[in-house]
């Protein structure tokens, strides 16, 4: 077969056509579109899901920069001219702007990143800027003040105001680091009412620094002036526990050498340095006591005077002022972490001039890296010598040596 015979006989080849039909309405295209379509509603659903996101969190942050209805700091942080954000680091305060107040106040609400060492200082001031009172607001409740957040606290005023009619409590932050940017500070404008506590008494004895309530913490030295109390130169004044009556303190009141002897006649000033324990204690009563040699009824007289024990960071479990101990005695107890450094703290024993006659660390009993009390046990290895009163002086370990950090609790004892 030739080659034109073979051209003739093969079949022609051309393509089909496609309909234009078959290209648009075909499955794939119906395919791209849905997801297309698949594609845009979940976009969708992603851009409401953080819009929804978004709203939540602006709300959170608007109610968490303004205190709530329950709180009496204002949002626009009241007087002292916060703003809204720091005024929200104090709420439920227990004093309301205006507020008539007497002495002893005590005053309550939660403060957020104010505490060091777990207090900051409350102040109240005459509307001429005069200082009245100055107290140290603790955690309340045992709470923990090394938290981010809101930690409720306690602080009991006493003041007297004179002829002041109007005033300012004035919460200060405790700012160890003295930065001027890290101050905060809430004022609450007060009237006083002119009204204090009654300040016990009889013809014969006077008290001039302490009323009914008061917050104290030891040694306290008591005040006043007192007409035949005396024999052989004092007398009792005494600390008990409010609830239990267990006595937990003593001291003994004293004419001053300048003010002339307790055998002269008439009202003599007199000031006692009264110790006591209180340890978990909240409330006692102090007692003066007339010193009565003859021992008959009907020459009893005793003076009772309600207070506040201030919240300690150290407790003495096993002995009371003026009590006897000797030489070896152990002293048990325990103190908070912060009293601590590299897991001690130290302790001496000195004479009532100040001389020292023994000195040794404390050791912690357990991890004193806390906030809680961490026990401790310390021997008494020497003391003055027998019939001898001397102070056990257990004193906060001050790494920083910055006087506001420091701290210290006394005893007096008698060695036998």
């Amino acid at each position: 077969m030739d080659e034109q015979t073979m051209q003739q006989q093969a079949p022609e080849l051309s393509p089909t056509p496609v309909s234009a039909e078959t290209t648009s309405n075909g499955p794939g295209r119906k395919f791209l579109i849905a997801v297309a379509v698949a594609l845009f509603l979940i976009v969708v659903l992603i851009l409401v899901a953080l819009a929804a996101v978004v709203a939540n969190n602006a709300q959170r942050s608007d109610s968490s920069g303004t205190p709530d209805s329950g709180t009496d700091v204002p949002a626009d942080g009241g007087s002292d001219g916060l703003d809204g954000e720091d005024a929200g680091n104090i709420r439920n305060v227990s004093v309301m702007e205006d507020e008539e107040v007497s002495s002893p106040l005590t005053v309550t609400g939660e403060v957020r990143g104010w505490f060091f060492e777990g207090s900051f200082p409350v102040r109240v001031e005459t509307s001429d800027g005069s200082v009245i009172a100055e107290e140290p607001a603790m955690t309340a409740g045992g709470a923990d003040w090394m938290t981010a957040g809101f930690v409720p606290f306690e602080v009991t005023l006493s003041f007297d105001p004179g002829d002041a009619v109007e005033g300012v409590i004035i919460f200060i932050k405790d700012n160890p680091s003295g930065l001027p940017e890290m101050d905060e500070r809430y004022e609450v404008p007060v009237r006083f009412s002119g009204e204090t506590s009654e300040t016990p008494g009889t013809e014969t004895i006077s008290i001039s620094n302490l009323t009914t309530g008061q917050s104290i913490r030891s040694p306290y030295t008591v005040r006043g002036q007192a007409e035949g109390w005396f024999f052989e130169g004092e007398f009792p004044v005494k600390v008990y526990d409010r609830v239990g009556g267990t006595q937990i303190g003593l001291g003994f009141a004293t004419v001053p050498e300048a003010a002339g002897s307790w055998t002269d006649g008439g009202m003599l000033p007199f000031t006692a340095d009264v110790y006591f324990v209180a340890n978990a204690r909240t409330e006692g009563v102090i007692v003066l006591e007339k010193n009565n040699p003859s021992g008959l009824p009907e020459n009893d007289e005793s003076v009772s005077i309600p207070v506040r024990f201030a919240p300690e960071d150290i407790r003495i479990t096993n002995v009371l002022p003026y009590q006897e101990i000797p030489s070896g005695f152990a002293v048990s107890g325990s103190a908070r972490g912060p009293w601590f450094f590299e897991a001690s703290f130290p302790f001496s024993v000195q004479r009532l001039n100040g001389t020292v006659v023994y000195t040794t660390p404390v050791p912690a009993i357990g991890d004193s890296y806390t906030t809680s009390f961490v026990p401790f046990s310390v021997s008494v290895g020497a003391g003055p010598g027998s019939g001898q009163t001397a102070l056990l002086v257990f004193e906060k370990a001050n790494a920083s040596g910055l006087p506001e950090h420091a701290d210290s609790f006394e005893i007096p004892v008698r060695f036998r």
